[in-house]
C-alpha cells in the first residue's frame, strides 16, 4: 500500500509541474503547441485528468527495463573517475582486457582500475629474468718496480739508475676492459605490482697479468729494494755476465664479484591516462588503436632495500730460480728458489638501499637506479715467502720468507670498517613484445678504502736477514695497512623476459 500511494503522489506532482510550464511559455507569447485552446463549458473542467491504474502487485526485477547503452557507458566512466586516485590505479591489470572495467583481482586488496589495453609499463606476468653481457672497466692495481735490467757494466738493476729498465712494476695493472656475464631475476608477490623479490649475480672473472724470462747472464736480471742498513737502493741479482744465470717469473691477478637480494617496493607513478579516457572499443593490444601509449610518457618510482655482498681479491706472486756460475756470490753451482706471496681479499657485508625510476614512451623504456650499500668491509691481507736452497754436496735446505716477504712481515693481517659503497646506473630498453624487452646499460661503483696486494708491500729491506741469513738491525721489511680507492664501470646489453 505504501508503494501505491508514493506512485499516485509522484504523478500528482509531475502533471502539477507539467501545467506549470505550460501556463509560464502561453504568458510569454510562445505557446508550447499550436492548437486552439478548448471552449470552457460551464462546470467543465480544463484538463479531464484521471489518475493512471494502480497495478495490485509490483513489477518484478525482470520487468524493469533495462538502461540503454549510453547510459551504461556514462555510469562506466563516472565509477571509473571516482577512483581515479586508487592506488592500484596506476599498475595496470597484469592480464589485460578488452574494454575498461572495474574489477578486483586477485591478490589485490582493494579494487583496481583496468586499462583495455595490457600494460606494457606493468611487468607482465609473475616472473622475469634479465640476462647481460657485460664489459667492465676497473681501478687497475698499482705495482712498485719488482723486475729490472740494465746493460751490463752498470749497477745490475738497481732503481733510480739512468739506464735501468723496468721490467715489470712500477705502474698500474688490470686497468683494461674485460667482458663476462650478469644474471637477475624476480618475481611480483601480488597481482597490482606493488611488491616483488629480485636478486642478482654477477663476476667479472679472473683478471691476469705477469712477467717471466730466462737468462745466461745477459740480458741482466735484478729485483730491485730499498736497503735500510745503508739507505740506498740495492738490487738483488737473478743473471748476469760469469756470476749468475736464472729465470724470473712475476704475476698479478685480481677477481670481483657481486651478489645481493632485494625488495622492491612501489612508492609512485604516473600515468598519461586513466579509467575514464574515452577507449571503449580498443581490442588491438598494447602498442597500436586509439589505446596506443606512444602519446603519452609513463612514470613510476620504485623503492628498494635488501642485503649486498661484493668481494675484491687479487694477488701478487714472485719467484726467482738462480744458480751462482762463480763464487763471488756463494759456493759455486749454489741453486735457489725463491717465492714472496701477496695477497689481498675485501668482502662487503651489509644492506642496500635505493631508487629505481622508470620512465616508458610506447615501446621505449629508460631505467635509472640509484643505490648505496651500507655495511662492514673485512679486510684480509695474507703475505707469505720461502726458500730452497740447493748446496753442491750437502742437503738441501728450506728457510722461512723470501726477499720481499720476511718473517718481520709475514703473517695474515684482518682488519674491518664500516664503509658505504655507492652505485648508479643507466638502461635504455625497448619492448620487442609483451613479455621480452632488450635493453643497453651502463653502471658505476665506487669502493673506497681498499687492500690491494700490490700496495701491501714494503720496499724496505735490511738485507741480514734473507735466507740463510739471520736478522741484525732493523726489523724490515713491515707491515700497515695500505688503502686505495676502487672503482668499477661498464657497458651491458641483455634481455628481459617476463612470463
Amino acid at each position: 500500500m505504501p508503494n501505491r500511494i508514493l506512485v499516485v503522489l509522484t504523478l500528482a506532482v509531475s502533471l502539477v509541474c507539467w501545467g506549470t510550464v505550460v501556463l509560464a511559455q502561453d504568458d510569454a507569447g510562445d505557446p508550447l503547441y499550436d492548437v486552439q485552446p478548448p471552449e470552457i463549458v460551464e462546470d467543465q473542467p480544463v484538463f479531464d485528468v484521471r489518475p493512471p491504474e494502480i497495478l495490485e502487485e509490483e513489477a518484478t526485477p525482470e520487468e524493469l527495463p533495462k538502461p540503454s547503452a549510453e547510459l551504461e557507458s556514462f555510469q562506466l566512466k563516472s565509477s571509473a573517475s571516482e577512483h581515479e586516485q586508487s592506488d592500484c590505479l596506476d599498475l595496470l591489470s597484469p592480464s589485460g582486457a578488452s574494454q575498461y572495467q572495474y574489477d578486483e583481482y586477485d591478490g589485490c586488496d582493494e579494487e583496481v582500475c583496468c586499462d583495455c589495453t595490457q600494460s606494457c609499463f606493468a611487468q607482465t606476468g609473475e616472473f622475469w629474468i634479465r640476462a647481460d653481457y657485460v664489459m667492465w672497466w676497473t681501478r687497475g692495481m698499482r705495482l712498485p718496480p719488482l723486475l729490472t735490467s740494465s746493460p751490463v757494466g752498470y749497477p745490475p738493476g738497481v732503481w733510480g739508475e739512468t739506464n735501468t729498465e723496468t721490467l715489470f712494476g712500477n705502474s698500474p695493472v688490470h686497468q683494461g676492459g674485460r667482458s663476462s656475464a650478469r644474471l637477475s631475476m624476480g618475481y611480483w608477490l601480488d597481482a597490482c605490482n606493488i611488491c616483488a623479490l629480485e636478486g642478482d649475480y654477477f663476476d667479472l672473472g679472473q683478471n691476469t697479468s705477469g712477467f717471466s724470462g730466462f737468462s745466461l747472464g745477459d740480458p741482466v736480471f735484478a729485483r730491485p729494494y730499498y736497503d735500510v742498513t745503508t739507505l740506498r737502493e740495492s738490487s738483488r741479482v737473478v743473471a748476469y755476465p760469469d756470476q749468475a744465470v736464472g729465470q724470473i717469473q712475476a704475476g698479478t691477478s685480481d677477481y670481483f664479484e657481486s651478489a645481493g637480494i632485494r625488495i622492491r617496493r612501489y612508492l609512485w607513478s604516473h600515468e598519461p591516462f586513466s579509467c575514464a579516457d574515452d577507449c571503449m572499443s580498443c581490442t588491438t593490444g598494447c602498442y597500436g588503436g586509439p589505446c596506443s601509449l606512444d602519446d603519452g610518457l609513463r612514470f613510476r618510482l620504485d623503492l628498494i632495500s635488501g642485503y649486498r655482498y661484493y668481494r675484491l681479491a687479487d694477488r701478487l706472486t714472485l719467484r726467482e730460480i738462480r744458480t751462482l756460475t762463480t763464487s763471488a756470490l756463494g759456493t759455486t753451482g749454489t741453486t735457489s728458489v725463491v717465492d714472496d706471496t701477496f695477497r689481498a681479499t675485501n668482502e662487503f657485508s651489509g644492506g642496500e638501499f635505493g631508487l629505481i625510476a622508470q620512465f616508458q614512451r610506447g615501446r621505449w623504456t629508460m631505467n635509472l637506479q640509484g643505490k648505496m650499500g651500507l655495511g662492514s668491509n673485512r679486510r684480509v691481507v695474507r703475505i707469505g715467502g720461502s726458500s730452497t736452497i740447493t748446496t753442491p754436496g750437502a742437503a738441501t735446505a728450506g728457510y722461512s720468507g723470501g726477499l720481499m716477504a720476511q718473517p718481520t712481515n709475514m703473517d695474515t693481517f684482518v682488519q674491518s670498517e664500516f664503509v658505504v659503497i655507492p652505485q648508479f646506473g643507466l638502461e635504455i630498453g625497448y619492448e620487442l613484445n609483451s613479455h621480452l624487452r632488450a635493453y643497453l646499460g651502463y653502471d658505476f661503483l665506487y669502493w673506497a678504502d681498499v687492500a690491494r696486494a700490490g700496495d701491501q708491500m714494503d720496499r724496505g729491506i735490511n738485507p741480514t736477514q734473507i735466507p740463510p741469513g739471520q736478522l741484525v738491525g732493523a726489523s724490515r721489511p713491515s707491515f700497515d695497512f695500505q688503502y686505495a680507492d676502487f672503482w668499477a664501470q661498464g657497458i651491458n646489453a641483455g634481455l628481459e623476459l617476463r612470463f
